[in-house]
């Protein structure tokens, strides 16, 4: 065909966004909060447990 390679630049890989390049600081912020998730779960369990022993 006189335009077959017409469209050749879309096959480009800098035309070919990955996920990384398209939110490049998604996966450090989903590791961030999810250990802010993991250690505030574990600072609340040990403010619930210390204070079951103040009770009488």
């Amino acid at each position: 065909m006189i335009f077959g390679d017409i469209n050749a630049w879309r096959s480009k890989a800098i035309f070919k966004p990955r996920f990384n390049s398209v939110l490049p600081g998604f996966l450090p912020a989903v590791g961030l909060f999810t250990a802010y998730v993991i250690i505030e779960t574990i600072m609340d369990n040990k403010k619930d447990t210390h204070g079951e022993n103040n009770h009488h």
